[in-house]
């Protein structure tokens, strides 16, 4: 647990330019919609997929799966507000993710059948596990990438929601509170520990310090406070479509038993979920075992 414990801080420590309106690059029929908590670029023909990054994170995370994912299926590549250097608009101020879910239910509403099949790495995996429990009609199929239902326990097995509003609310000000860097000035040759955490892959690494460097700290830090105080287990049994499950284990820094046990136990309530481990990864999969994630991936989108 304490390895998961330096990972949970590695994730607090992830703290990005597009106009608020959504593109449509390969069906012009499809209705107009305007969100304003995030960008979307579309890429392919056939079949909806949407894909949300993680906190602080980027669509280029999943630059290595898109060939093939735009092969025959249509990929909606999410930007959240205020990552990946965008401009925050509404997500500066107040509640992020429940209006985040709200607007990506209601673009997924303009797309041919008003469904689509969701992939979400990380705080993108909460943010689909929402989705699917608020808006199931919305979702025909759903992959989490390293994500929990609730956040929270990785600090304390017996945490609450409630208990711990003190600790999220004094992260969330410590985040904004931090100076703003340009990307292009991060120092990759001296990552921080709890960043070497994220990551195996040195290239990869200093991708994610400079994704990490490139998010407005006020979205970053409301989205750590809501993932730290928002607990889904007891909704789980709602869930019936299919949910696929990818978790990382680094001998290095996880025992594999334990995060086996972790996952499993979280997810327990959600019946049907397919848990699948990804050996010799850290938090991103896609960077430290693309061939691992692609095979995940097809496996399924063939199901």
């Amino acid at each position: 647990m304490k390895m998961l414990v330096i990972l949970a801080a590695a994730l607090a420590a992830i703290a990005p330019g597009l106009p608020a309106s959504a593109q449509d690059t390969s069906q012009e029929s499809t209705p107009v919609f305007a969100p304003t908590r995030f960008t979307v670029e579309t890429v392919g023909e056939g079949p909806d997929i949407v894909l949300i990054p993680g906190l602080g994170s980027v669509p280029a995370v999943y630059d290595g799966q898109m060939d093939m994912l735009a092969s025959n299926q249509r990929v909606h590549r999410i930007t959240v507000a205020g990552f990946d250097g965008s401009a925050p608009g509404p997500n500066a101020q107040g509640p992020v993710l429940a209006p985040l879910v709200e607007e990506l239910a209601q673009y997924i509403a303009t797309l041919p059948g008003g469904r689509a099949t969701i992939i979400g790495h990380s705080m993108g995996g909460f943010t689909g596990l929402n989705l699917a429990l608020d808006h199931p009609d919305r979702v025909e199929r759903l992959m989490i990438v390293d994500s929990l239902p609730f956040y929270s326990v990785v600090f304390d097995p017996n945490a609450t929601a409630q208990g711990m509003e003190p600790m999220a609310t004094a992260a969330r000000a410590q985040m904004i509170a931090q100076p703003a860097q340009d990307p292009e000035e991060v120092d990759c040759a001296n990552p921080s520990m709890m960043m070497r955490w994220m990551v195996i892959d040195e290239e990869a690494l200093c991708l994610v310090m400079r994704q990490t460097a490139s998010a407005d700290p006020r979205v970053s830090a409301q989205l750590f406070y809501e993932l730290a105080t928002s607990d889904a287990r007891p909704r789980l049994g709602e869930i019936e479509l299919p949910v696929t499950m990818l978790y990382p284990v680094d001998p290095a820094i996880h025992d594999g038993a334990a995060m086996d046990t972790l996952y499993a136990g979280q997810y327990a309530d959600l019946d049907g979920i397919e848990l699948v481990r990804i050996d010799n990864s850290r938090h991103f999969i896609m960077y430290d075992q693309p061939e691992a994630f692609a095979r995940a991936l097809t496996a399924f989108l063939a199901d």
